[in-house]
């Protein structure tokens, strides 16, 4: 079974983009100058870590199924000089207008809905950030896609 969690360190003075990886296909990309410095301006560190949380609470909005695991990224509570790409595994065919990745308010539970890029190639959904907390991928029909019969009545009109 492939590990759902990682864990790595980045410096403020690293030279090139960091990657941090879990088996299952989660993982956080950390660009260059991301890492903020120390207050006093000395190099910064910080612990990234992803993690399938199995003990927040948090609502699924109406008419959205969860796809996946509830990833946990940290640390929670810094804010990122740069944003910092986070990318999910998505199970199935989907097209990008069925997907939404979504944030898990830490203070109130609430699912805010983020823009994310879909690749049906690897079968994830990124987007950027620059703050942590717990993320997950939605599933819902796209508005414009819907069921049933349309009746024109165009007999009062010599358009088409």
């Amino acid at each position: 079974m492939a590990n759902a969690s990682a864990t790595g360190t980045v410096a403020s003075n690293a030279t090139s983009v960091s990657t941090i990886n879990t088996g299952t296909g989660a993982r956080i990309t950390v660009p260059i100058g991301a890492v903020p410095q120390t207050s006093s301006g000395g190099v910064g560190s910080v612990n990234f870590s992803i993690e399938n949380d199995t003990t927040s609470t948090y609502q699924v909005p109406t008419g959205v199924t969860q796809i996946g695991n509830l990833y946990r990224l940290g640390p929670s509570g810094t804010i990122f000089s740069q944003p910092v790409a986070v990318t999910l595994p998505v199970t199935g065919t989907h097209t990008q207008d069925e997907l939404q990745l979504y944030r898990v308010n830490p203070t109130t539970g609430a699912s805010e809905p983020y823009g994310g890029v879909y690749d049906s190639t690897e079968q994830t959904i990124t987007t950027q950030t620059y703050e942590f907390s717990p993320w997950y991928v939605g599933w819902s029909m796209p508005d414009n896609m819907v069921s049933g019969c349309l009746n024109v009545d165009n007999t009062g009109s010599s358009i088409w």
